[in-house]
């Protein structure tokens, strides 16, 4: 609680909950006990965060490894200031060459209307491995997504800020990652944003912010008018698309290097 009224102290409107972490300090001989541990959108975790949410009036992204059969999911839900879960999204691209290859996969990417104030933004959302496969920002933006929003667990090394970066260009859309800090995962959670060029064409710096690998609280701004008029007037996103030509995306032959036994396709 003290951490939100901080957050809505310093301005914040939406904020951002990563893994309980006793749910992912794990080991391969206790998958079954790390499975037990998953709750649902009814658990007393989750409860506690609509009720801030509703009490602060300020948005809240909360993940969680989530109840589901035959296997639990990395799920991300996204709370509204009066307390209601208006988005959830389970994790597509699970890692399975690792623990999470013990999950369910979700199915489909998905996009909300947050309101706040008199005001709202079209959010999405993916979960770290998701944003190395440029789909997953893509598929957002063509439903709509204004910003997207990226809860993370790995190691934030620079080629993933840049991977952000582009994503943001490419689809004309905020990007936001949130990364746990010091020894765990380095942090460096950033924002970028789609703009990356001014009126006159001259080149716009698009980071909009990177975080040190430390602990702390920090607020990014979108200027939602801008943006908007910037994607109207642009060439990426779903500008110039020839989606006609795009078919060989979704077969499922994989040919070599990229056969993976592993893989759950």
């Amino acid at each position: 609680m003290q951490y939100f009224q901080k957050c809505l102290v310093m301005g914040m409107n939406i904020s951002f909950i990563g893994y309980k972490r006793e749910q992912t300090e794990i080991y391969e001989d206790k998958i079954k006990k790390w499975q037990d541990k998953a709750i649902d959108k009814n658990s007393d975790y989750i409860r506690k965060f609509r009720n801030t949410a509703k009490e602060l009036k300020m948005a809240i992204a909360v993940t969680y490894l989530e109840k589901h059969e035959p296997q639990p999911r990395n799920t991300v839900s996204i709370i509204d200031e009066k307390g209601e879960i208006i988005l959830d999204y389970s994790k597509v691209h699970t890692v399975d060459f690792k623990m999470e290859a013990f999950t369910d996969y979700g199915t489909d990417f998905n996009v909300c209307e947050l309101k706040y104030g008199k005001q709202s933004v079209k959010i999405g959302t993916m979960i770290c491995y998701d944003r190395d496969f440029p789909e997953s920002a893509r598929i957002l933006m063509l439903k709509g997504a204004e910003i997207i929003l990226v809860p993370n667990a790995c190691n934030m090394r620079n080629i993933i800020l840049h991977e952000q970066r582009v994503r943001a260009y490419e689809n004309m859309v905020g990007m936001v990652t949130v990364n746990y800090p010091n020894e765990r995962n380095k942090g460096k959670s950033s924002a970028y944003s789609p703009i990356t060029k001014d009126e006159y064409g001259n080149e716009v710096d698009n980071e909009l912010l990177v975080m040190g690998e430390d602990e702390e609280i920090q607020i990014v701004s979108f200027d939602m008018e801008s943006i908007r008029k910037y994607r109207e007037t642009q060439y990426l996103g779903d500008a110039f698309r020839k989606p006609f030509a795009y078919g060989d995306l979704i077969l499922n032959h994989p040919i070599s290097p990229f056969v993976r036994n592993e893989a759950r396709r």
